[in-house]
């Protein structure tokens, strides 16, 4: 009795212990998931802005995978542009959610601009991202100042027209509307 005893408890340990260590192979868990980062927008294009307003859009960043994706960096050219919004990189945006960014678009000069907000992230269906912005800067109308301020009759005034910025070459036309029917 006291050998079938010492016998069964020196199996049970020999069980446990390969139980416990193996059979000398290893499992490694490996995580297959990959999360996928969709830009709302390709381009933003601003139209045309008065030199001195400003004007912004929402750009919404949203990751439709199965995992989180990590942004490493947003960067935006283009001298008109600023953004705001989102977090400091780098960021993780979990699965199926997103996050915001907001670009202005704030002339200073007349003219044309461009530029562009570039994404890097791990996502799986594209390791960066861009978004190309366009934009017109157009002048402002300040001031108009006549010679004698109104008109009688089949007559005419000499007046000068004040504008914020530099007109484009061809000029800016300026409307001008009165009160007599």
């Amino acid at each position: 009795m006291r050998h079938l005893k010492f016998s069964l408890n020196v199996l049970l340990t020999l069980i446990c212990s390969i139980a416990l260590s193996g059979c000398g192979g290893s499992l490694v868990a490996t995580n297959t998931a990959t999360g996928t980062l969709i830009t709302s927008l390709s381009t933003v294009d601003f139209g045309q802005v008065a030199v001195g307003k400003t004007v912004s859009t929402s750009i919404t960043l949203t990751n439709t995978g199965s995992a989180a994706v990590e942004i490493s960096a947003l960067n935006l050219t283009g001298q008109p542009f600023s953004m705001s919004g989102g977090s400091s990189v780098p960021m993780s945006v979990g699965a199926n959610a997103s996050v915001t960014v907001t670009i202005k678009f704030d002339p200073t000069a007349s003219g044309s601009a461009t530029g562009q907000l570039s994404i890097a992230s791990n996502a799986s269906n594209a390791r960066s991202a861009s978004v190309a912005l366009s934009g017109m800067g157009v002048p402002m109308l300040t001031g108009l100042n006549c010679v004698n301020g109104s008109v009688t009759g089949a007559s005419s005034d000499t007046c000068t027209a004040t504008l914020n910025a530099t007109a484009a070459s061809g000029g800016l036309n300026v409307a001008l509307a009165s009160n007599d029917s």
